[in-house]
């Protein structure tokens, strides 16, 4: 438990490691979770009553998303279906709790942020690791006892949201990949030798690949790209993560060849950029239908958006006039976070939400903070396929790391001194 402690204020730290446990392994306890730390925080502010209460100046993350949810808050002013915009204040509830927990915070001395991100990788590390197995479970029993009047499944149990036990495929592969950058820019969970430390990283690998989540195939490259990069000047690992790129090109062409749901998955994405039927429900063709439609949307209401409440009505509607019959029936959103926010809000919106993530990460660029740049462009680039910010899955994980990150140390909270 110590171990967990580190540094920080005892209940403050288990009370968010406790947090990074349950985003990848227990998402529906995740609210209560946020309100223990709400309580261990406010706690400390209590015993502290003398230090003075201030949002110490970081990278404008916290107040960037403060105004965001604020934002959604006035755009309830024209919405019709104030039902639907509560649930998505709800949601988003967060962006405002996390910048408040930063000014109550007393001392920011009371997070010790290397443990805390020691938890989250080994958490993601046995989610992939239970995942595994109980997709092999399922391979086997369905060996042992076939049903005979039901489709065989086999290998297809190893991939997408049979394998994603968790999560949605998309936010288990976003986790994963931001663990493996934890893990290569920061050094952490390197403990209990080269194998532990190899099978951490196995398993998160594994994570992101049989998730079959395009984007995460994508940012997993990119990380490597940025790791070889950053470590351009060590020769052992530029040599490992160029290797690992190699390896990783033949590994895929190998499940690209041998394995039916990997090839389909990247079959439809160049498929898609040839166009797409309007009665197809292929998750590309989808996207490209949310998108045309929302980009029409927010033309047609550029500077108030539809409303909080009302995207997925007018969403839908418009969907439904020009055939998209599976947006409609699937109850669809968006698929993309900035044209999600621009139909909600118009562009003051979408220009909130991109600068919500480009000033921190320009910020954490300039800074020579690896960690917590990796965590920004994963989530920008995931929330460009993705409205990411609609889901507690993208909501909490950008509030959480948001509040760890947001104040700059010197140069990297998670940098060992041997990389600085």
């Amino acid at each position: 438990m110590r171990t967990i402690t580190g540094q920080g204020d005892p209940a403050v730290q288990h009370a968010f490691a406790l947090l990074l446990v349950l985003l990848p392994l227990a998402p529906a306890l995740v609210p209560l979770a946020v309100v223990l730390l709400a309580v261990a925080v406010i706690r400390l502010r209590w015993r502290s009553s003398k230090v003075p209460w201030r949002l110490e100046r970081g990278d404008g993350s916290l107040p960037l998303m403060a105004a965001y949810y604020a934002l959604h808050v006035v755009g309830m002013a024209w919405t019709t279906n104030t039902a639907f915009g509560a649930f998505d204040l709800e949601v988003k509830a967060a962006f405002l709790l996390f910048p408040v927990l930063a000014v109550v915070l007393p001392v920011r001395s009371a997070l010790d942020v290397r443990p805390l991100l020691t938890v989250f990788v080994l958490a993601n590390a046995v989610a992939a690791l239970l995942c595994l197995l109980l997709a092999v479970g399922a391979i086997v029993a369905e060996r042992v006892h076939p049903d005979p009047g039901g489709a065989v499944v086999g290998i297809s149990h190893l991939f997408e949201s049979r394998f994603s036990r968790f999560l949605h495929p998309t936010y288990m592969a976003m986790y994963a990949v931001f663990a493996l950058a934890i893990r290569l820019f920061g050094g952490v969970g390197q403990r209990g030798g080269p194998w532990s430390s190899a099978g951490v990283v196995l398993l998160l690998v594994a994570a992101v690949v049989l998730s079959n989540s395009k984007m995460g195939w994508i940012t997993l490259v990119v990380l490597l790209v940025h790791g070889a990069w950053h470590f351009r000047r060590d020769r052992t690992m530029r040599r490992a993560l160029v290797g690992g790129l190699l390896a990783g090109a033949v590994l895929f062409g190998s499940l690209f060849a041998a394995v039916r749901p990997v090839r389909l998955k990247v079959l439809q994405a160049f498929e898609a950029t040839r166009g797409f039927d309007p009665g197809s429900d292929r998750s590309s063709d989808l996207r490209r239908m949310t998108w045309s439609v929302g980009l029409d949307l927010l033309r047609a209401h550029p500077w108030t958006g539809v409303g909080t409440g009302d995207i997925k009505d007018e969403l839908h509607a418009e969907s439904a006039r020009r055939g998209y019959v599976h947006v409609v029936d699937k109850r669809l959103n968006a698929h993309s976070q900035f044209v999600q926010s621009g139909i909600a809000l118009g562009w003051p919106g979408l220009i909130l939400c991109a600068a919500l993530l480009l000033v921190p990460l320009f910020a954490a660029i300039r800074r020579q903070r690896p960690v917590a740049a990796a965590f920004l462009y994963l989530v920008l680039l995931n929330a460009t396929v993705e409205s990411l910010l609609e889901v507690q899955a993208g909501v909490v994980f950008l509030a959480a790391f948001a509040f760890i990150f947001h104040v700059p140390h010197a140069p990297d909270p998670v940098q060992p001194a041997t990389h600085r």
